[in-house]
């Protein structure tokens, strides 16, 4: 957990500390008032930084932070319950059973449904696809517990987002993809998670005054690369800010095996 803490909220509260900076610059210069940062407060950063945002009545200051949280929820759920999941006896039915219960959790009064609990489904379907893939289950397990953990999917969640898990999962299984842009793009694939909506919206600050998006054509261009200059920028960022922190990740890692 500590691995996990050290390789990935450091180089978040960097994206923080640049959002923050690019709405300071857009009051401070653009409008000429505290248009974002007017109602900032330290509490609201403080509950940004820790990730406990759904459990408060304060609002994501990086409103993809949303999904880093439920991550993080994960990692504490899976660092409890690894044992009774993936290695005990009675695994598919401890399997089943604890993310079953994990997924009526999501009807406690809490402040925000985006939070583990309303996803826990998506998470089932990658964990019951992983024991699949090591050979730890049937074909006709792994079958039946992905249809009961898709129809879970579509009663909690919608049908777009059940399909997109049983997509990713079924891709998991069949894909096998060798490709070093591909590779590259999954190395940098947090970064531009971090950063894309930041750089996106500054290089379209910038692009609409210098191609006039006044037609469909232009318009594909401007968000073509708008989309370039986010993966430019997410390889910056991964060199910078986000490898320097899994280095120290694997040597805290190392020191404490």
């Amino acid at each position: 957990m500590c691995n996990r803490i050290t390789r990935i909220n450091p180089p978040a509260y960097v994206a923080l500390a640049l959002v923050l900076l690019q709405w300071f610059l857009i009051d401070r210069f653009i409008n000429h008032n505290q248009v974002y940062t007017g109602g900032i407060t330290f509490p609201q950063l403080f509950h940004n930084m820790m990730l406990t945002v759904p459990f408060t009545q304060y609002k994501w200051v990086v409103g993809i932070f949303w999904t880093l949280a439920i991550e993080f929820q994960f990692y504490i759920f899976i660092g409890l319950c690894f044992n009774f999941l993936f290695e005990s006896k009675g695994l598919l039915w401890k399997f089943v059973l604890g993310y079953v219960v994990v997924s009526l959790l999501q009807y406690l009064p809490f402040a925000d449904f985006h939070n583990f609990f309303h996803y826990s489904s998506l998470f089932a379907m990658g964990g019951i696809t992983l024991l699949y893939h090591q050979n730890r289950i049937t074909k006709l397990e792994f079958a039946a517990v992905m249809v009961l953990f898709t129809a879970l999917a579509y009663w909690q969640l919608d049908f777009s987002i059940t399909l997109t898990g049983v997509l990713t999962s079924a891709s998991i299984l069949v894909t096998r993809v060798e490709n070093k842009l591909f590779a590259l793009i999954g190395k940098i694939s947090y970064s531009f998670y971090l950063i894309h909506v930041l750089v996106g919206t500054t290089a379209e600050f910038v692009l609409v005054r210098v191609i006039s998006p006044d037609t469909e054509i232009k318009k594909v261009i401007i968000s073509l690369l708008c989309i370039v200059s986010a993966l430019v920028g997410a390889y910056v960022f991964y060199t910078f800010v986000e490898k320097p922190f899994i280095e120290l990740a694997k040597k805290y890692g190392r020191v404490r095996a």
